[in-house]
């Protein structure tokens, strides 16, 4: 239970940076 905890948290905690990165993708093409 607890990697499953510790995999959504570092989910969570990557996908601001993974919009960051695509839209600045869509923006730089």
């Amino acid at each position: 239970m607890s990697l499953i905890a510790s995999l959504i948290t570092e989910t969570k905690s990557v996908w601001p940076c993974l919009i960051l990165i695509i839209n600045g993708k869509h923006v730089s093409t």
